[in-house]
């Protein structure tokens, strides 16, 4: 079984991590198991009724509020660093760290196919832990990390009359909120150069009136967009998400939440370095996570 001992940060690192785990599980016959996604377990039916987070999925008989999914989640981080300094229970069970955001752990390269091999137990502590077979696995990821059925009726009902329009569906992410000390704040952009982006995206599909779709990690003053095509998303991080992920368009600073969008439910992204950025609807590309 491989293990995730690390919370990966907000809910798209979450997913993407987890998908290349999972991804990693099936390449190398392996279960999955993954503590370190107790903070949105709830949302999705794959992991609300297990404790242990598990792929392929399964209930749990053990207690999975989120007392148990915290105290689960330390028992595991703080077996890590006992495993790798004294073997106690044998090769069998092995810790790989891995801290370097800048270099990919391979999970589908021959040093980890023989370590899977070896291991029953196999702890994974970092967030770069990479798989080349997400694209082959895809369609399992995709079902394994789909929201539960309410989330999804909240979603239709905000973005089903927009997709029954003429035009394309072009969702924009405003983010803001923690990107203020994100890079030293260099994709924290004010909410009126949004604006002025949906105004040029309006003329950017020729013989086409596109919708827009505006999702933010927070509260916006309609009053800003006055005049423009815009409906607000629904308010709740996972209804946007997927919100976004029914959309034609996605486009908005770099980030895997419209990343994990854009893979999810194949919707051409583009990210921007900059809100002034010329976009063209050849620009967009379905993104790989």
């Amino acid at each position: 079984m491989l293990v995730n001992a690390h919370k990966a940060g907000q809910l798209a690192n979450c997913l993407v991590h987890g998908a290349h785990l999972v991804a990693a599980g099936l390449e190398h016959g392996h279960r999955v198991a993954n503590p370190g996604f107790l903070e949105y377990a709830a949302y999705f039916p794959a992991t609300r009724d297990d404790l242990l987070c598990r792929f392929p999925a399964r209930p749990s008989f053990l207690p999975h509020g989120p007392r148990a999914r915290r105290a689960l989640y330390r028992l595991v981080r703080l077996s890590v660093p006992t495993l790798r300094r004294v073997p106690l229970l044998g090769p069998r069970v092995r810790a790989v760290v891995w801290r370097d955001p800048h270099v990919v752990y391979r999970l589908d390269g021959p040093e980890f196919a023989a370590l899977a091999r070896r291991a029953g137990l196999l702890l994974l502590e970092g967030w770069n832990f990479r798989s080349g077979a997400v694209e082959a696995h895809a369609e399992a990821i995709r079902r394994y990390f789909t929201p539960l059925p309410e989330h999804l009726r909240r979603v239709e009902e905000v973005v089903g009359p927009l997709r029954a329009g003429p035009g394309p569906l072009v969702g924009v992410h405003v983010r803001r909120g923690d990107y203020a000390g994100h890079l030293g704040g260099r994709y924290f952009w004010e909410v009126g150069a949004y604006a002025a982006l949906v105004r040029r995206l309006a003329g950017a599909f020729p013989g086409r009136r596109p919708a827009f779709l505006v999702c933010s990690n927070e509260r916006l003053d309609p009053a800003l967009f006055e005049g423009l095509p815009v409906t607000f998303g629904p308010g709740h991080l996972i209804e946007d998400l997927h919100a976004f992920a029914r959309c034609d368009y996605l486009v908005g600073p770099p980030s895997t939440y419209t990343l994990w969008a854009s893979f999810y439910g194949r919707v051409p992204l583009r990210h921007l370095e900059s809100p002034g950025d010329e976009v063209r609807p050849e620009d967009f590309r379905v993104a790989s996570i």
